[in-house]
């Protein structure tokens, strides 16, 4: 599964519509599911492969266990 930072590139959670409609779907409703059920080597890997950002790590932080 992609992560939401490579499919949404240009919305975090700071964006106005971030909450609304195909990103919030993918984001909160599917990919933290998937997230979820990752070790912590796994995510570590995930995270370096698909190049993860600062702020979404930030995010992922604050997120991980909503």
């Amino acid at each position: 599964m992609f992560p939401p930072w490579k499919i949404f590139p240009n919305y975090l959670e700071q964006y106005i519509s971030w909450d609304q409609g195909v990103q919030y779907d993918y984001c909160v409703k599917k990919w933290l599911s998937f997230w979820r059920n990752l070790n912590e080597k796994q995510k570590n890997d995930y995270r370096i492969k698909y190049e993860c950002s600062n702020d979404w790590k930030n995010w992922l932080d604050e997120n991980n266990n909503v």
